[in-house]
């Protein structure tokens, strides 16, 4: 962060965004030569010193924005609301889920999408909403607290290894009861320490789950505002190749029959059309419609998918003027038949 010399309190500001992330905190204004946006104009409510020196507080106030004024909606209605972009509101419909549902959200936080899914169900059935990061976690678990949904169970989970270990598969009691997904949760809430937060789950059976939702870590090239995006070719790479795992776990947890709704972020077509070509190749999933809740384009030729598979995905696009969405991706399968138990992540 970068400032002119001599500003002070009360002082008229222009404000600028660094588009190279390059400049140090402190330095002078005037010796940035890199890229930079204007965004703002204001009022300083400290002096240049004091800016720099402060940890926290308010220092520009009375914004005048360059850009559309859209008010912040955190926190407002808390425990009534949660606002959402409308690509991300149609999963939860596409999923369709059911009062008395076992479902499984992979990549849950923030919990925009898993608190809609379990208003759906009515507050009624079994969510697991899993995160690799406890803090997460722990704010979704809040989340669904304020807006008192009691079915969502959240978990510190890295949700490529939900599914537990095939000698444990194979030695478990020859019960649907005991491997059931509400009996794991029942022995995690007996082991776990009380004044946990988090119940301590090790993973689940093959096949125990009616529905999963799967909004994997992706290249995010939707989102908007997007003001500089640092990724490369290998970069992309990494986050097909971890797709791909997640779909793997997400093919041996849903039951034959069940539903899996596969979403993105991006635009990328090897993170959206690409990967529901390799689903379809690798493992019994097959697409279907998503009926009323399809609002977005159809998939892009020339990915892999016929004309008929295009047809049953949803792209949103940023640059469709009549939707003016983000970004967005979704694909809705059935599963056909049982996988395997040997069977490993396909490679590309």
């Amino acid at each position: 962060m970068s400032a002119s010399a001599g500003i002070n309190a009360e002082d008229e500001v222009n404000v600028f965004v660094d588009l190279d992330h390059n400049h140090t905190r402190g330095s002078d204004f005037a010796t940035h030569n890199g890229r930079k946006l204007l965004i703002a104009r204001g009022v300083t409510k400290m002096a240049r010193t004091e800016i720099f020196r402060a940890v926290r507080g308010l220092a520009v106030t009375q914004l005048v924005r360059v850009c559309p004024d859209a008010p912040p909606m955190n926190g407002v209605m808390r425990g009534q609301i949660y606002v959402q972009n409308l690509p991300c509101s149609v999963v939860a419909h596409v999923l369709d889920p059911q009062e008395g549902d076992v479902i499984l959200d992979m990549c849950a936080a923030p919990g925009g999408k898993t608190s809609h899914v379990a208003t759906l169900m009515r507050n009624k059935g079994i969510l697991v909403a899993c995160d690799r990061s406890k803090r997460k976690a722990l704010e979704l678990r809040t989340l669904c607290e304020d807006l008192h949904l009691d079915c969502v169970e959240p978990l510190k989970m890295e949700s490529t290894h939900a599914l537990l270990p095939k000698d444990k598969v194979d030695t478990a009691p020859q019960s649907g009861d005991y491997t059931s997904v509400a009996q794991v949760l029942a022995r995690a809430k007996q082991s776990t320490p009380s004044l946990a937060r988090l119940l301590q789950v090790e993973g689940f059976y093959p096949e125990t789950f009616d529905r999963i939702l799967l909004d994997p870590p992706c290249s995010a090239l939707g989102l908007r505002p997007r003001l500089l995006h640092a990724g490369d070719a290998d970069n992309l790479a990494e986050y097909t190749n971890m797709q791909r795992n997640f779909l793997w776990v997400a093919a041996f947890l849903l039951k034959p029959g069940g539903t899996l709704v596969y979403s993105t972020c991006t635009i990328n077509p090897k993170e959206n059309e690409q990967m529901v070509h390799h689903a379809l190749q690798n493992y019994p999933l097959k697409l279907v419609s998503q009926g009323e809740a399809h609002l977005g384009d159809r998939g892009l030729p020339g990915q892999g998918l016929t004309d008929e598979e295009a047809s049953l995905v949803q792209r949103f696009d940023p640059a469709n003027t009549d939707l003016d969405t983000m970004g967005f991706f979704c694909a809705k399968f059935i599963k056909t038949g049982p996988i395997r138990q040997d069977q490993t992540p396909a490679t590309p």
